[in-house]
């Protein structure tokens, strides 16, 4: 929005915009100042006529802590030292070093004969200044890797996506790369033994395989050595590929993370099948590609494939947990991703999936509790204090689905953003109606999806959960029908993976 408002033209002005991109100085008005001034709605000013060669550049405007530092020499007569001492006044905002370079610098300018009072003017617009400095060579570093790394993205967007996938080590970064490859039209395959190299490749247009060193409990030498197996020719499948690839790199534990991140999907065999194989306690060598086909294992319950995922790549490939219950959320809630432009202090609703829970005993024997919440475009860590986790703690296991309540807060030692919760809200809790519509047709009812529903709402039965309506609707009629107002059902995952198996739809 701000490139939109401000047009660059120039390499300085993206210079600026990126000291100028941030919460000080667009509260302030500055940024609204510099853009007015650029496109001649504001007449350019100067504060003193000798200052023209030091604010030409930004149209008058202080921006950079390095004009400050020209200004002092200038009006003021500091020495280079001098100048850069009142940098770091204004970089460290050191309050008491700041007082003694405001004597100094009122004191030398008016000897030099400005007049006081404009003088005392400038060093305010000064003070006001060092709350949001920023240093130019920094911004001018940033800006050269901006303007470079925008035209690859623009120009080469599947390079510019496997490099940076490839090379990313910050997973709320990561996660918001691939949604941002997914918006431009991407496809990021998942990894595959006979496909992926060890980063990202591409694979033809918007089209990027995932790689296999970024699954974790793999790591980059192991895939390295997938990698050089497979020169001689493709895997047939999991007994060919332990007998090739180097024991000592690849063990039970990598052979788990590669099942489960979906690399043997090409088998056409179920990764829990693979998983539960592996883990029967038998040496990995022995398995072989005839036991896979074999006997029938014992009946277990459908493993989640997005759990997997998050498990050993960090984020989810084949959907995400919220999708299920965006019915009921309806997109009433903030991405991560836009958190850290919010305000500190402004409270938010945002939804995602629990992740590292950890739940801890404070010195006053209650507890408290922190985890990663992930949501489809970035994560952020998240506080669930004492008096919040003894009315909400239940509600707080790994890989649920909850929507946060709560504000923001910047740790002032690592800037890193926090999200303080004051509430611990399920799906259903925060849709705020008190029933859900089922959407049946007259053929559903006749093929017995009527009866398997039954069933599930009777075993979901729960007095504090929501009404189920059931509208069916024929080529000539629509009938709604409703449950007795004691029967409510609990409207959780279970619940959603139900309805979605009966390929049902849920309208609020």
């Amino acid at each position: 929005e701000l490139l939109r408002r401000l047009k660059p033209d120039s390499f300085e002005d993206i210079v600026a915009v990126l000291a100028l991109y941030r919460p000080g100085p667009l509260k302030s008005g500055l940024v609204d100042r510099y853009i007015n001034r650029k496109h001649g709605r504001e007449p350019v000013e100067y504060p003193f006529p000798e200052l023209e060669e030091v604010l030409k550049e930004t149209y008058g405007v202080i921006v950079y802590q390095e004009q400050v530092m020209r200004m002092s020499q200038i009006l003021a007569g500091f020495t280079p030292g001098e100048a850069d001492t009142l940098r770091k006044a204004i970089g460290k905002k050191k309050k008491d070093l700041m007082e003694q370079m405001r004597e100094k610098f009122i004191k030398g300018a008016v000897e030099r004969g400005y007049p006081e009072d404009k003088i005392r003017k400038l060093w305010e617009d000064i003070e006001k200044f060092a709350s949001y400095s920023f240093n130019k060579s920094h911004s001018v570093a940033y800006g050269y890797i901006s303007y470079w790394t925008a035209y690859m993205k623009a120009h080469h967007p599947e390079e510019f996506f496997a490099v940076k996938l490839t090379t990313e080590k910050n997973d709320a970064k990561f996660i918001n790369l691939i949604k941002d490859a997914k918006v431009m039209g991407f496809e990021i395959l998942p990894p595959d033994i006979n496909e992926s190299e060890v980063g990202f490749k591409i694979e033809g247009p918007k089209k990027i395989r995932f790689g296999i060193g970024k699954i974790k409990g793999v790591g980059e030498e192991t895939a390295q050595a997938i990698v050089s197996a497979r020169k001689k020719g493709k895997f047939r499948g999991l007994q060919d590929f332990i007998s090739r690839v180097n024991g000592r790199k690849v063990n039970r534990k990598v052979l788990e993370a590669l099942i489960k991140a979906g690399a043997f999907d090409f088998t056409g065999i179920p990764r829990e099948k693979l998983i539960e194989k592996i883990s029967s306690g038998r040496d990995v060598s022995s398995i072989g590609q005839s036991s896979l086909f074999g006997e029938e294992s014992s009946p277990s319950e459908k493993p989640d494939i997005l759990r997997m995922e998050k498990e050993v790549m960090g984020f989810y490939i084949s959907g995400h947990p919220l999708d299920r219950f965006e019915p009921l959320l309806k997109g009433n809630y903030t991405p991560l991703e836009e958190i850290e432009d919010l305000e500190k202090g402004q409270e938010i609703a945002v939804a995602g999936v629990v992740s590292d829970l950890q739940v801890k005993k404070t010195r006053n024997g209650t507890y408290m509790a922190l985890f990663n919440l992930i949501d489809r475009t970035s994560l952020v860590e998240t506080v669930v204090f004492p008096d919040v986790y003894e009315v909400c703690g239940e509600k707080l296991k790994e890989d649920a689905v909850v929507v946060i309540k709560g504000f923001v807060e910047e740790d002032i030692e690592t800037e890193k953003v926090k999200l303080l919760a004051k509430e611990v809200l399920l799906p259903e809790e925060f849709s705020g109606n008190g029933y859900v519509t089922l959407l049946l047709t007259k053929e559903d009812v006749l093929n017995g999806k009527g009866e398997a529903l039954k069933d599930l709402l009777l075993s979901l039965k729960d007095e504090e959960g929501l009404q189920v309506l059931l509208q069916v609707v024929g080529p000539d009629f629509t009938a709604v029908l409703k449950p007795s107002p004691e029967f409510k059902v609990k409207i959780s995952p279970e619940f959603m993976k139900g309805v979605e198996d009966l390929g049902l739809k849920i309208h609020l």
